[in-house]
């Protein structure tokens, strides 16, 4: 009996903090993609087998979902209050500032990383890291839309053509900072593409 009981112990799995396993999680899908990362790449970080993994998170494709969501409301929860801030131009300084540090620390964001390295085979992926690009861009939008109200954006394009210009200003930062651009780099980067905002 005793023989049985110590064999059902060691074939147990270790017991492992799900939080900390979410985090392990999302810093892989942050440096090595979707693809990229395996489920091998996965149990081998958190130091569980694959049931364990698929009875606490499903299977890869909702790992990967739930480790978006707590990107989104952690590592970029500064967009939200750079848009609180009071003025336009101290939005958009608040708004690159934070996502220079952020990417020069990752090397680059995880939603563009990964929609970068996504296959066509993998459309629910791409979909929903575009969804989340498009509410960036909404946000940006409202905000321009804010300012113009109040005379703070010296360029007569719309708020829409306004917004996807920002956006594809803050994107292509994250691809030049995983290609190795510095801080310094980046900024000089977001003087420029900022300099029409800065006229009044």
């Amino acid at each position: 009996m005793m023989e049985a009981t110590e064999k059902k112990l060691r074939g147990r799995p270790l017991a492992f903090d799900r939080n900390t396993a979410h985090e392990i999680a999302l810093k892989l899908f942050w440096t090595q993609g979707y693809e990229g990362t395996s489920i091998s790449d996965l149990t081998d970080a958190i130091g569980i087998n694959r049931p364990s993994l698929y009875a606490s998170f499903g299977n890869k494709e909702n790992l990967f979902k739930s480790c978006t969501e707590a990107y989104l409301a952690n590592e970029l929860s500064f967009i939200d209050e750079a848009m609180k801030e009071k003025t336009f131009n101290e939005a958009l300084d608040k708004l690159f500032e934070s996502e220079i540090e952020l990417i020069n620390e990752n090397k680059g964001c995880m939603l563009i990383n990964t929609a970068l390295t996504c296959h066509p085979e993998n459309d629910a992926i791409k979909t929903l890291l575009s969804e989340h690009r498009k509410v960036l861009e909404g946000k940006i939008r409202k905000r321009t839309q804010q300012a113009q109200l109040k005379k703070e954006v010296p360029t007569s394009e719309s708020p829409n053509t306004i917004a996807k210009y920002i956006t594809s200003v803050y994107q292509g930062l994250s691809i030049q900072a995983s290609d190795g651009a510095s801080s310094k780099e980046l900024q000089e980067v977001v003087k420029i593409a900022l300099g029409p905002f800065k006229q009044l």
